[in-house]
């Protein structure tokens, strides 16, 4: 089916919060070759793995908050980051809303030089705001998104844990040790008060809160361009590049064994972001510890989210060809290995 226009091209790779679809168009009406995003309430049930949306804006997974930040952009200006230039928000008549947006010409960063270049463009954007906050924050912002990304999705990792079908499943044993996951999700549940406590005291500023690799690109003029604001909001300061190295991380677009330069690149980047923003030594020598809690917090339990997808056929399907972007059988190594990785980063944050 044609959305909209003459040419309309599916764009695949999108698990954004609310989103149905999303195609890039050329030739429609006055306007340039622009990405024509498709967002609905029902989306959630769509995607089937995610922890679905809301229909409340008060909820951290508010299924139209991009439709408010693009109607309202200015809201969530700042150096570091910007997004693409809207050309229309359309309000339908089945109930979606379509969001005609710039089609950006950027690449999106893959080595450690890359990650470190956007981990430094999120702290000026983090520091912009942690400096220059809202002195009244529109309500379709998110709030403690982190806290609800938690409570949300680590119960089912630690059900499917105890899935006896999952056991069943030969391949799965050389990837992950069940003991060890389940002494993992169950730690870090356990001990669930004090990291939110944790959580809790940091600074907050706005933070993207999907800045995962995919979701960044790097223009030829220098811009740093953010896609998919669909939890933009009021969050601790270090969360954005927590997202850019876990979620790239449990997307497997970084190789297991190159896990550990990637984190000190997106670490040092930020870090270094912050200094040339002018923020306190004496802030700056907690981020190493904040960035290992709201990496734990996002993924170190979550990562094992795909688990509860292999029984299911169609599921485990749509992982290989959105996520992983092969057959599971090729992920496994840098499944095991990225598992590895937040086994002792866990550990580390329990300490």
């Amino acid at each position: 089916m044609n959305p909209d226009g003459p040419v309309a091209v599916p764009i695949r790779d999108h698990f954004g919060a609310g989103t149905q679809g999303l195609f890039q168009i050329s030739d429609h009406a006055d306007l340039p070759d622009h990405v024509l995003k498709i967002i609905s309430p029902r989306a959630g049930d769509l995607h089937d793995i995610g922890p679905g949306v809301s229909p409340s804006p008060r909820a951290a997974n508010y299924w139209a908050r991009e439709a408010c930040f693009y109607t309202d952009p200015g809201s969530c200006a700042g150096p570091g980051l910007r997004a693409p230039r809207p050309y229309a928000v359309e309000h339908r008549d089945d109930g979606t809303i379509g969001l005609r947006l710039e089609h950006v010409d950027g690449t999106a960063p893959r080595t450690p030089a890359d990650h470190h270049a956007a981990a430094a463009a999120l702290a000026t954007f983090n520091a912009h705001h942690l400096r220059h906050p809202h002195t009244e924050p529109p309500p379709w912002l998110s709030r403690s998104w982190l806290r609800w990304w938690f409570l949300s999705t680590v119960p089912a990792v630690a059900n499917t844990l105890q899935d006896p079908d999952l056991a069943r499943l030969a391949d799965i044993t050389a990837i992950v040790d069940p003991t060890a996951a389940r002494t993992l999700v169950t730690g870090l549940w356990t001990a669930r008060t004090a990291l939110l406590g944790r959580l809790a005291a940091i600074p907050r500023t706005l933070n993207h809160l999907d800045a995962n690799q995919r979701n960044l690109l790097h223009t030829p003029d220098g811009d740093v361009v953010a896609v998919d604001w669909s939890y933009v909001g009021i969050e601790a300061l270090g969360a954005d590049p927590s997202q850019l190295f876990a979620s790239t991380a449990t997307r497997l677009l970084v190789p297991a064994d190159a896990l550990d330069e990637h984190y000190d690149a997106v670490l040092t980047g930020y870090l270094a972001g912050l200094r040339d923003a002018g923020l306190p030594d004496t802030l700056l020598r907690q981020v190493p510890d904040w960035f290992a809690l709201h990496t734990c917090l996002r993924w170190g339990a979550t990562h094992l989210f795909w688990l509860r997808h292999l029984t299911d056929p169609r599921r485990r399907q749509l992982l290989e060809q959105r996520w992983w972007h092969r057959p599971f059988g090729e992920a496994a190594d840098d499944l095991a290995g990225s598992h590895r990785f937040f086994l002792r980063l866990a550990d580390r944050c329990a300490r």
